[in-house]
């Protein structure tokens, strides 16, 4: 183990690590995939850098700030800063970073991830550090962990070394349950994504768990979390179903799209809600050319939490904290007319 205060090398880690110091720098800077260095070598240099405890040059020393921090965009939110969701939470982002005079450079995690902007942008130092905003997968985050950049993450938790602002989607499902069941709802069937997101599967829990017995389960999987997948996925069960003996008398949505969804597929077969059939939704945002639809759902402060991310961001870039802080964001119910009491 280096001594407090030492100054580490690449070629010490190069040594310790028993490869080339031209790996190590591959390595370190995130061209490990572009020069076809060998996964094994990669971990090599991994456990190398941890126990030698290094750290680059420009962490080490007092460093210059570029003024500049990464959104990295997860790879299903295809249009992330439209998605009325993700674009509240943005909002928060920009405001508090562009009061401190930081710019802010957006990037997808997409099949180009790890080769394309991102990895320059990293290699090159251009960043200060890094929001990630919606779930990545394992091998990104491992991927984005060698450059040892500042990194907060956003509407997911990444275990417990990194910082994170999130909701509570599980107990979001539950004072869920608990409000129809105090409208008179107990049978209630849940439309989810299916896109076994951490979020999707903590929604679909919290359901579970919020049901009252002997109420079984009803479960209607979308094939996506966009109106359309939604819209299909209801439109065939009411076709499979006789739609005037429904085993539920509300659904709730993983989302406000998808309950949204919901609605518009109950009016395809001639349902009526909240007459008919009970409608509610989750997260509380506008969608674009529904504004007809006005759901009970639940909901939290995107802004707010889009502000907390860049706030932990930036006391970790200017050295102010070291410590991984998990936020996690309160929810509330809001009634509007999708829910009747039986």
């Amino acid at each position: 183990m280096a001594r407090t205060g030492q100054k580490m090398t690449q070629r010490q880690v190069a040594e310790a690590a028993g490869v080339s110091e031209a790996a190590v720098s591959a390595v370190l800077s995130g061209q490990a995939a572009v020069r076809r260095i060998a996964p094994k070598t990669v971990e090599q240099v991994r456990l190398a850098v941890q126990k030698l405890n290094y750290r680059s040059t420009r962490q080490s020393a007092g460093k210059k700030l570029n003024q500049m921090v990464g959104v990295i965009l997860k790879d299903r939110v295809q249009h992330a800063l439209s998605n009325p969701y993700y674009g509240e939470i943005f909002q928060g982002v920009e405001e508090v970073l562009d009061k401190e005079d930081f710019a802010v450079s957006i990037a997808k995690a997409d099949d180009r991830f790890q080769t394309g902007k991102v990895a320059r942008l990293l290699s090159t130092q251009k960043v200060d550090g890094l929001l990630l905003l919606g779930e990545l997968s394992q091998d990104n985050l491992r991927w984005l962990s060698e450059f040892h950049t500042d990194m907060v993450s956003v509407n997911f938790v990444s275990g417990a070394s990194m910082s994170s602002v999130t909701f509570d989607y599980r107990a979001s499902r539950i004072l869920a349950m608990e409000y129809l069941a105090s409208k008179g709802h107990h049978r209630v069937a849940f439309l989810s994504s299916s896109l076994g997101t951490q979020n999707s599967l903590q929604e679909e829990e919290g359901y579970r768990m919020g049901l009252r017995p002997p109420a079984e389960p009803i479960m209607i999987y979308a094939k996506g979390g966009d109106i359309d997948h939604g819209r299909e996925a209801m439109n065939a069960y009411l076709a499979a179903n006789e739609k005037h003996k429904l085993p539920f008398t509300c659904l709730l949505g993983e989302s406000d799209t998808l309950a949204a969804a919901a609605v518009l597929a109950f009016g395809d077969h001639g349902l009526r809600v909240p007459q008919d059939v009970s409608v509610m939704g989750g997260q509380n945002y506008q969608l674009p050319g529904l504004g007809h639809i006005k759901l009970t759902t639940t909901s939290l402060d995107k802004v707010e939490m889009g502000r907390l991310a860049a706030r932990q961001l930036l006391w970790k870039i200017r050295g102010e904290s070291s410590t991984a802080v998990r936020m996690v964001m309160p929810t509330e119910i809001i009634e509007r007319e999708t829910v009747a009491p039986i």
